[in-house]
């Protein structure tokens, strides 16, 4: 592919440091280099490992760095394969959304809080699933997807209250109209 890659290589992978507080990566280099760039859909490497940066520091559970959800995410943006920058912003935020989504969620489900903090984490979930629709349908739009336009060029209408529509086609005087 553009990146370099080969369907032999690695998935992204990290693993929690000897001192448990940072992540690390398995797989270091280029290697991990070029996989970034292709999960972010980027050349730029300094882009790619911003974004990487971003998003598995959002993943985790609340204030902590879990490798696992680290791994998934990146997995994710492997496996979508965006083909642009754009698309590797908007796939990383759908994935966020929908992680935190599923957070507040899970809040909600498992609280024996009263019902207003029920009601909050719910309301956030409902709201950060609506976001991630609508950053599928952008997606959708920007690679082609979304809702096609028909344009219609020219109409007959004939006496008889029928109508032919065809496409404009040259100059009408070489058509022997006019």
């Amino acid at each position: 592919d553009k990146f370099g890659l080969s369907k032999t290589d690695s998935p992204i992978k990290y693993i929690l440091s000897e001192d448990c507080k940072t992540l690390t990566v398995s797989n270091s280099g280029d290697k991990h280099a070029k996989a970034v760039c292709a999960a972010i859909g980027t050349d730029d490497y300094v882009l790619g490992s911003i974004i990487e940066s971003q998003l598995i520091n959002i993943v985790g559970p609340f204030g902590t760095q879990s490798p696992t959800r680290a791994t998934a995410a990146m997995q994710f943006m492997q496996t979508q394969k965006p083909a642009d920058e754009i698309e590797g912003l908007l796939l990383s935020q759908m994935y966020t959304a929908h992680s935190l989504a599923m957070e507040f969620a899970a809040r909600a489900a498992q609280s024996s809080e009263d019902s207003e903090f029920v009601d909050r984490n719910v309301n956030r979930a409902s709201r950060l699933m609506r976001a991630f629709s609508n950053h599928l349908e952008s997606l959708n739009r920007h690679r082609g997807k979304g809702q096609q336009k028909v344009t219609v060029e020219h109409v007959h209408v004939h006496s008889v209250g029928q109508a032919v529509i065809a496409p404009v086609m040259g100059d009408s005087k070489k058509r022997g109209e006019g």
